[in-house]
């Protein structure tokens, strides 16, 4: 059930306790590629209320009917605008105008914070384009004549520690039109979370599923309805089941076709990495990947300023890389300074943890630089096939210095280099987050058809010849 609302968008109705009449409206939305949602109502009330925003202002869900008469939620919504009018010396016309970062359509949720859904299901072309696979086999039997078969169902099922268990089921969808008939391979997610979570979090898994997948094989397709699976009652196994359809705004996706599998970063079973070896390490430290992957799908965007690019990419390999590259007397000298001023900033006399925080200075101090660091990175990185020279961490940290503190760029070869030191930024940190999804990184330096640009910091294309190394 495809839940999307209509070119001209949705009627909605909302109560408003304070009135007889509701506010009543549309919502829709707007955009090609970032979708987002956005509502636009109007109530008559009495001039004493004509300026309130009830129940929009305060608050992070909003009940109501769509189409007049289906539960709905509008979740992380926000007012815009307040057009208060006078219709007569008594009565009032006010009209809002706001966004909202999800529809709920199916029940409506008084708080998101509650816990009530107990896992989602949906159709997600992203996911399909990485999971592969089809249920259906041509037969050529003479030119310009072949058959079709079906093939069984296939369902795979794994437990992932702190998630649930995911499902997924792939079968074979007939179509039989008037002038043409064909079978497709479709493929269906169901996540049965561990316990019993918020609207909130469930939303956020919902987004999340949608980065991961489209990062590890670059088809970011429009994302699908989420069908989620809720318990209204008070307890989870007692309560009344409900069912209703996810609409998440924000994501960026495209028109196109998914790219053919040799232009996928990667793959189910690509190197021996499955469904559960990802979803494991994706579900470690979710907000963590999801962070790291809007920050490279940002770095990677061409039509994004580069002082933008670089700004959103670089603190954050920077903080990857600060925690993992320390030697082991590195590490204990970063644990015990860490200790030490904890200790004082939790001092009883705060005159004492005052003359601390002023006075107190680490005259020989073991941490490590980040240009070390960078270069400890980089040295992993060229020993697995990638083209990263010593020589691009000062260059990295010059331009994190430069980008933050100074004056803007104004010759061109610090534009070229700009260019190149922000690319370098991104590549190096969508490599060391495969790494931590658990996807090995050595066949990646081979990946030219799927990270075109950022060949430059792969391995030569064998029979090419010698290419230009970043710093040349």
């Amino acid at each position: 059930m495809d839940q999307s609302a209509t070119l001209g968008g949705r009627w909605i109705y909302v109560p408003d306790q304070g009135t007889s009449d509701g506010w009543t409206g549309r919502v829709w939305r707007e955009g090609e590629h970032v979708t987002s949602w956005r509502f636009e109502m109007v109530r008559h009330v009495a001039r004493q209320r004509m300026e309130s925003g009830a129940p929009f202002l305060g608050t992070a869900t909003v009940g109501g009917l769509l189409d007049m008469r289906l539960p709905c939620t509008l979740l992380r919504a926000f007012v815009t605008r307040i057009d208060p009018g006078m219709l007569s010396d008594e009565v009032a016309a006010t009209r809002i105008e706001g966004r909202f970062g999800a529809l709920l359509a199916g029940f409506s949720v008084e708080n998101d914070a509650t816990e009530i859904v107990l896992g989602f299901m949906c159709r997600s072309p992203t996911f399909a384009a990485w999971y592969g696979g089809r249920r259906h086999a041509v037969h050529r039997v003479e030119p310009g004549s072949a058959t079709i078969e079906a093939a069984p169902s296939r369902t795979e099922t794994v437990r992932v520690p702190g998630l649930g268990t995911v499902t997924v089921i792939q079968h074979s969808r007939l179509s039989d039109e008037i002038a043409s008939a064909g079978v497709s391979t479709e493929t269906m997610l169901r996540v049965d979370f561990d316990a019993r979570r918020s609207t909130r979090e469930a939303v956020e898994w919902c987004i999340g599923f949608e980065l991961l997948f489209g990062f590890l094989s670059g088809a970011r397709l429009r994302p699908p309805a989420f069908r989620l699976l809720a318990s209204l009652g008070a307890d989870g196994d007692t309560g009344t089941p409900a069912t209703g359809y996810l609409e998440v705004a924000g994501l960026r996706w495209s028109h196109d076709l998914p790219p053919p599998p040799f232009s996928r970063l990667h793959m189910r079973e690509r190197y021996g990495v499955g469904l559960a070896e990802v979803l494991t390490a994706f579900a470690s430290d979710r907000d963590e990947f999801m962070t790291r992957i809007g920050a490279i799908d940002e770095g990677r965007r061409a039509e994004t300023a580069l002082n933008i690019r670089f700004s959103t990419v670089m603190p954050i390999l920077e903080r990857v890389v600060k925690s993992r590259f320390n030697e082991p007397d590195e590490e204990s000298f970063l644990a015990a300074r860490q200790a030490f001023f904890d200790l004082v900033g939790e001092s009883a006399d705060p005159d004492v943890a005052g003359f601390c925080r002023k006075h107190l200075k680490v005259v020989a101090s073991k941490a490590p630089s980040l240009v070390m660091q960078l270069r400890r990175c980089f040295a992993t990185l060229e020993r697995n096939g990638f083209r990263f020279p010593a020589a691009l961490a000062k260059d990295l940290v010059d331009r994190r210095a430069a980008a933050f503190h100074s004056a803007p760029i104004d010759r061109e070869e610090q534009v070229s280099d700009f260019y190149r030191e922000t690319r370098a930024a991104t590549a190096a940190l969508l490599i060391l987050t495969l790494h931590d999804l658990g996807v090995p990184i050595a066949p990646i330096a081979d990946e030219h058809h799927a990270l075109p640009d950022l060949s430059d910091f792969l391995k030569p294309m064998a029979g090419v010849g010698r290419e230009a190394r970043p710093t040349d």
